[in-house]
């Protein structure tokens, strides 16, 4: 299966049972503690939520390049903005630093390695980096 497709499963696999208890939790309402519990699960709920959300295909294309794992979107719709600028491109231990200048603007983009995120032995496709140039 699809890394990407067993994340995004994993996440709601995880988030049927914190909605349950919410419910079931709400139903009862009688003890203090509960108002507690309650919030705790509602906060779990929406990081859950947003990790579904942070990781949908329409957000996210995992890709191998080198030795770690990167949004192959995010990185694609950068690169487009950065036409007629210098790009020099280097891929350390835990991310891909993608440094940029033309005249007196200058900037750097950081991708933090995605592998940790998904689970053990998944394999991704291998993406190109762009090699140092001007677009």
């Amino acid at each position: 299966m699809d890394p990407l497709k067993q994340l995004i499963a994993d996440k709601k696999e995880q988030l049927k049972p914190v909605i349950g208890e919410i419910r079931e939790l709400k139903k009862i309402k009688t003890e203090n503690g509960i108002y507690d519990k309650i919030t705790k699960l509602e906060k779990m709920r929406s990081e859950l939520e947003g990790s579904i959300k942070r990781f949908g295909p329409s957000k996210m294309q995992p890709m191998q390049v080198g030795i770690i794992v990167i949004n192959y979107k995010l990185y694609t719709q950068f690169i487009k903005k950065l036409k007629g600028f210098v790009i020099t491109e280097e891929i350390l231990e835990d991310k891909l630093v993608i440094k940029y200048y033309k005249g007196n603007i200058k900037g750097e983009l950081q991708l933090n390695d995605l592998s940790p995120v998904f689970p053990e032995g998944s394999v991704f496709p291998e993406g190109k980096l762009q090699e140092t140039s001007i677009l």
